[in-house]
């Protein structure tokens, strides 16, 4: 729970230039996990709706056909704005090529705090592929979340940032964090804040 609410001046926006970078920076991580480990990814999840940005990409650089979106969401319930809920948004549809009978699915996120929405695809994707080997990859993990997420063999990032405010200025700099709240290139930092400061 947050202990004070997040202005403007707690943001760090991040241009298409840097999103680039650090996507690549991920892809590389990737390709070598891949060549190291002799594996191929099957399958892309993409947490929507931003896990579909890095998602595209990673799909299209890997020469992967076969995406299975989920969208899981905090939903603020109406009768009591101090209950929040974490939905499923979307159904899972169903992949209509072929699909190795144990896949390796890689699911994306743009985003990773707490990890709840991520462990919530996860289990989705589990009870869908009982068989597979999950792994996740992110764009940005957030220092002081969790950093191995249930029933994940291999937790991939592209930086981490400092967006929980638990590290301090020696400890950003040691660490390399990207400071503060990241604002990506297609967020508007009143929505975001809006969301973290009601939950």
């Amino acid at each position: 729970m947050i202990s004070k609410a997040y202005t403007v001046n707690d943001t760090n926006p991040m241009n298409w230039e840097e999103f680039g970078k650090i996507l690549n920076t991920l892809i590389k991580k990737l390709f070598d996990y891949q060549n190291e480990h002799n594996i191929r990814f099957d399958i892309v999840v993409p947490i929507l709706r931003s896990g579909g940005i890095p998602a595209t990409v990673i799909a299209n650089r890997f020469k992967i056909t076969r995406l299975l979106p989920v969208q899981v969401k905090y939903i603020i319930n109406e009768n009591d704005p101090s209950r929040v809920e974490h939905k499923q948004m979307l159904s899972l549809p169903e992949i209509l090529q072929d699909t190795p009978d144990n896949p390796n699915i890689l699911i994306c996120e743009t985003n990773t705090g707490s990890g709840n929405s991520a462990n919530k695809s996860i289990a989705l994707i589990k009870n869908k592929y009982p068989n597979s080997t999950v792994y996740y990859a992110t764009v940005a993990k957030v220092y002081g979340g969790p950093d191995n997420l249930d029933n994940v063999k291999e937790y991939f990032w592209g930086v981490q940032t400092n967006e929980f405010f638990k590290a301090n200025d020696d400890e950003v700099k040691q660490l390399g964090l990207r400071p503060k709240i990241t604002i990506f290139p297609w967020e508007t930092a009143e929505f975001e804040l809006f969301d973290i400061n009601s939950g």
